[in-house]
């Protein structure tokens, strides 16, 4: 009897000294399409929204506010000229970073038209995280495209994955930049109905524009199954998944509720089920207003209600072994002017998580 009291007592010890040491830690997390100022036209050189010192002041701004949020994580879509881009923003957050080139152009290193064009998506990671490369899958788009060469003439898309390390695991962080186009939603195609018996657009037109908007569609879904397979190839079964980036669709949206169905979760939505969280708000984003609004009338239909209808397109999801207890907030960030001007044409998401 003496001893089964002792290895009770010997028991209720080790449980007592060892609960107080199971770890977590908490990483705050943030998704911004920076936005590359470019209007993709042109061949030597593709036009340029902004003058070099506006540009450069907004940049300044970004890091500025990112600095004061100061993320564990961010993602970054639409770097231009890269790697000088990723190294800008690396050294002004004291962050680790990784990057792969989506898009160039023709060129061979440094050297290739367009001039100003050398676009693509980055993970940085603070200090500690021990951040590695874990790859990338183009997603759209032919041709070569990658950090030396590219070779290519149409839009090209991928996902790229790092890989750091937390409470003692690897987490696998994902970030992802598909394919823009008005979205395949019911309320499109009474738009261009509606546009269509009011004579504002032909017969033509009108079909080319529902056409068109399913093929993109159906382009975005197929993007979104290679995200999900380039996770299944790249993640061991049981560990934590965050997966975020510009998505170009809202999260009820067929292609994204892939997603979904792959047991993701949307942290902004789980947050926030009553705010629409607007990312992409031509209302109040002033760069929408002042840029893209004066051309407007120079647009095809299609683009005119992509370009002026209100999204939350950028996304931060949590897979794999985290679960909706394990968000513990999220929010739009980066969405107040400085100067009179936004920090890009798109707001910032930021979610904190737990990670156990």
């Amino acid at each position: 009897m003496k001893r089964v009291v002792i290895a009770a007592m010997v028991l209720l010890l080790v449980s007592v000294c060892v609960v107080p040491f199971a770890s977590a830690e908490e990483l705050k997390v943030v998704t911004l399409n920076i936005w590359s100022g470019l209007d993709y036209e042109g061949v030597f050189k593709f036009g340029e929204y902004e003058s070099d010192d506006v540009r450069e002041a907004r940049y300044d701004t970004q890091i500025e506010l990112l600095r004061s949020l100061d993320p564990d994580i961010l993602t970054t879509n639409e770097n231009t000229k890269l790697p000088r881009n990723a190294k800008f923003i690396a050294k002004g957050l004291g962050m680790d970073y990784v990057h792969h080139v989506a898009m160039g152009g023709i060129r061979i290193g440094n050297v290739g038209i367009p001039v100003n064009y050398r676009e693509g998506d980055v993970i940085f990671a603070r200090d500690g995280l021990n951040l590695t490369d874990g790859g990338k899958r183009k997603l759209s788009g032919g041709g070569i495209t990658g950090d030396c060469v590219t070779i290519h003439t149409t839009e090209s898309r991928q996902v790229i994955c790092g890989v750091i390390e937390v409470a003692g695991r690897d987490v696998y962080i994902f970030n992802a930049h598909i394919h823009a186009s008005v979205a395949n939603q019911p309320w499109v195609y009474e738009k261009l109905e509606e546009m269509y018996k009011a004579g504002e657009m032909t017969e033509e037109e009108y079909l080319f524009e529902v056409e068109d908007m399913k093929t993109r569609a159906e382009n975005r879904a197929e993007e979104v199954r290679g995200i999900l397979a380039f996770i299944e190839e790249t993640v061991p079964e049981g560990a934590p998944i965050i997966l975020m980036g510009d998505f170009n669709a809202e999260v009820v949206s067929p292609e994204i509720q892939q997603i979904i169905d792959a047991g993701f979760i949307d942290s902004y939505s789980l947050m926030n089920p009553d705010d629409p969280g607007y990312t992409w708000d031509p209302e109040k984003n002033q760069n929408i207003i002042d840029y893209y609004t004066p051309i407007k009338d120079t647009m095809s239909v299609g683009d005119q209600i992509d370009y002026f209808a209100q999204y939350r397109i950028d996304l931060i999801f949590v897979g794999g072994s985290l679960t909706a207890e394990n968000v513990l907030e999220s929010g739009l960030v980066l969405d107040e002017m400085v100067d009179g001007q936004h920090p890009s044409d798109h707001f910032g998401v930021m979610t904190i998580i737990d990670i156990p």
